[in-house]
């Protein structure tokens, strides 16, 4: 079946969910797995560790800052590495899937994932989340699909 993991953020703008609480929901064939704290998945030969990614930067804006500035100086998603290798010691061969930042992304080689930011915030929404799918990782556009399923006259909410 189908499972859907959302990680909410403990500092920003996300619900709260109080305490070590996980919530499920079945809805038309599809689990929804809904958490604030980091999850650690095993799937197939992966281990995927997801999380929202305000660990160790609270603000998103200060982290997609910091990101963009660590870009131009050659050091490329710099806050999903520290927080891979510095903070939760990820080893190099599992993957670390996080939002936090709102920019997507997939680097196959440092095997760090965004999924980018579903909602407009302080900076456009990318629509975007990532799909695990027998041992791939894709990034996919959210408006794409609702479009295809709901018709073509569904009004987009943002440009790509």
């Amino acid at each position: 079946g189908t499972i859907v993991h959302v990680t909410f953020s403990n500092s920003s703008h996300d619900p709260v969910i109080e305490g070590e609480t996980t919530i499920k929901i079945a809805y038309r064939g599809v689990e929804i797995v809904v958490t604030n704290k980091p999850l650690q998945l095993n799937v197939d030969n992966m281990r995927i560790y997801l999380l929202h990614g305000d660990l160790g930067v609270k603000n998103g804006a200060l982290a997609y800052l910091i990101n963009k500035i660590a870009q131009l100086l050659g050091r490329p998603y710099l806050v999903e590495r520290l927080i891979k290798h510095r903070l939760l010691r990820i080893a190099d061969e599992y993957w670390l899937i996080m939002g936090h930042t709102h920019t997507p992304f997939i680097n196959s080689e440092l095997k760090i994932a965004n999924t980018g930011s579903w909602k407009h915030y302080w900076r456009n929404n990318s629509n975007t989340a990532i799909v695990y799918d027998r041992g791939e990782l894709s990034l996919i556009n959210l408006g794409d699909i609702m479009s295809i399923r709901y018709g073509s006259n569904m009004e987009k909410t943002s440009q790509n």
